[in-house]
């Protein structure tokens, strides 16, 4: 039971020294790219509370592939008596894909991404968190 009681001590200060203090989430769509054969393409769009999401994949070899991921939301900023929120991310990759048999696809992509977020917060609880 006090080895129960420590784990449970240690992992509460290991989630408090870990937790982040950000205030503004943005989820966005996880790309997977299923490509089979060279000159697939793989493109989808996404609307949402979070914005606009944007992903693609295009095999330009039998096993070799790019892709593209954006995501943004821009809103009102003029006022600063309302919330506003503005966001925009962009990633690119490029990765290695093989089909397994009929039903299966083994893929792996590294790539590079940049994002930029504003935003005016008016919800003091953060403040009073953070």
């Amino acid at each position: 039971m006090k080895k129960l009681l420590k784990l449970t001590g240690v992992t509460a200060i290991i989630a408090i020294i870990l937790n982040s203090c950000a205030p503004l989430y943005i989820p966005n769509v996880v790309n997977t790219p299923m490509v089979k054969e060279k000159e697939d393409l793989n493109a989808s769009a996404h609307i949402g509370t979070s914005g606009y999401d944007f992903q693609g994949a295009y095999a330009i070899s039998d096993n070799i592939a790019v892709m593209l991921n954006t995501s943004y939301l821009i809103s009102d900023q003029d006022s600063l008596t309302d919330d506003y929120h503005r966001h925009f991310f962009i990633e690119a990759g490029a990765g290695y894909y093989k089909p397994l048999g009929e039903y299966f696809l083994f893929d792996a992509y590294g790539g590079y991404g940049i994002g930029k977020i504003n935003s005016y917060q008016s919800v003091d609880i953060f403040y009073i968190i953070c």
